[in-house]
């Protein structure tokens, strides 16, 4: 007699226009964080060498969702992902979803250093006002260290 406990096909907590569909939300999620990012998927979501959800050229992205009403983000979690984005020398990024959210607000969420998010506004500014100059010097401090 088997005494292994049966195993349980609970469904994912789906929003109502993905119901149907077999697609998992954070297979879902990693495949349009990699699509922001300009990069690919991590073959596994990290389990080898090659750590992180998704990366791109610049950086090394962890994502995690929910179909519940909040988000539980701990220092651990993101000083690893720092850990991780620094030793290939790229910028680390978090994205969090929630797969109930209502369809006039953004599901997916992305979080970056604010180091990060001031050298991508300094890029914007000075390429809305025609400083290419001050944009290149901005662009430095994203820019992976060759």
């Amino acid at each position: 007699m088997d005494m292994r406990p049966k195993r349980r096909n609970r469904p994912a907590a789906l929003r109502p226009e993905r119901r149907g569909k077999a697609v998992f939300p954070c297979a879902e999620q990693e495949r349009e964080l990699a699509r922001v990012l300009r990069g690919e998927r991590t073959r596994g979501s990290g389990c080898g060498n090659d750590k992180g959800d998704a990366k791109s050229w610049f950086a090394r992205a962890e994502a995690k969702t929910t179909g519940r009403a909040s988000i539980s983000v701990k220092m651990e979690h993101l000083c690893k992902i720092c850990r991780e984005a620094a030793s290939d020398g790229k910028k680390p990024v978090f994205a969090f979803g929630f797969d109930n959210m209502p369809r006039e607000f953004s599901s997916d969420w992305i979080a970056v250093p604010a180091a990060v998010f001031d050298a991508a506004c300094g890029v914007l500014t000075a390429v809305s006002i025609g400083s290419f100059e001050e944009a290149a010097r901005w662009m430095k401090l994203l820019l992976p260290p060759r």
